[in-house]
């Protein structure tokens, strides 16, 4: 009896090695039909965001969903039958496809969202743009000058006006000090005279009030200005857009230039 027991065994560990075998064949087809499952969610997000005219990620989804209807009879078909290695292969080439399809449809679904992404941004950019160059041809056509300076009293743009007013073309002046045009007020002090405390102290004077004061020509002759600076904050930090206008031709600031500079 022990001698048959003995026999025995091999037969039965080679038994539940094939038993063992045929689960991981199921196992296989079981992965592929998990991930043909994602590949049909992925493509029916791909259909949702593409136009209804576009059939061709619908044949894609129909013949996924046929895919797994094979998968599972193929399964189902296959089940406890005992371990074969052509079987096994097949088995292992459906887990392959699956996780290729779910992959393919994964980045597909993927890219459509950012080239989607990517449109609203380039709308939005050419938004911003085309209300820029509206802002720089209102601008360019307003009749008193506007210079815009920072905290350093650094010049970042003026408008044809501006350059007519003063005879400098933008490039001539943007990157240099406000004192180019505007020269702080004389003074034995040199400190008083110095750009730092035309914007520490003058600025403020300025602000929000229509001040006279001399301006310098590209030909270094000056004239009287009639100056109102308004201050605003741009990524926290201040930002000064001066109305400038010659008053020899206006004894005083016309009402348009009070309302560009509210």
């Amino acid at each position: 009896g022990r001698g048959a027991g003995c026999a025995m065994s091999p037969k039965k560990r080679g038994r539940q090695k094939n038993i063992m075998k045929s689960y991981l064949t199921t196992c296989l087809v079981l992965a592929g039909t998990i991930m043909l499952m994602g590949g049909l969610y992925f493509t029916r997000q791909i259909i949702r965001e593409l136009p209804s005219s576009d059939d061709r990620w619908r044949i894609m989804y129909l013949l996924i969903l046929f895919f797994i209807v094979g998968y599972l009879i193929f399964g189902v078909a296959t089940y406890g039958d005992p371990f074969s290695f052509i079987t096994f292969v097949v088995a292992l080439i459906f887990c392959g496809v699956g996780g290729f399809v779910a992959t393919i449809t994964f980045l597909s679904a993927r890219t459509i969202d950012d080239v989607k992404r990517l449109t609203r941004l380039e709308l939005e950019n050419s938004r911003v743009m085309a209300m820029q160059r509206r802002m720089g041809t209102i601008l360019d056509n307003a009749a008193e000058g506007i210079i815009t300076f920072d905290r350093h009293g650094k010049i970042e743009s003026i408008n044809k006006a501006t350059e007519k007013l003063f005879g400098y073309t933008g490039a001539e002046v943007i990157g240099h000090g406000i004192s180019l045009l505007i020269p702080p007020p004389e003074s034995r002090n040199k400190r008083r005279g110095s750009l730092k405390h035309f914007m520490r102290v003058e600025i403020r004077r300025l602000i929000g009030h229509e001040s006279e004061v001399i301006g310098r020509h590209k030909d270094g002759t000056r004239f009287h200005l009639a100056l109102k600076v308004s201050e605003i904050v741009v990524d926290e930090a201040p930002l000064y857009t001066a109305l400038a206008a010659d008053v020899g031709k206006h004894k005083t600031m016309p009402d348009r230039l009070k309302i560009a500079a509210t």
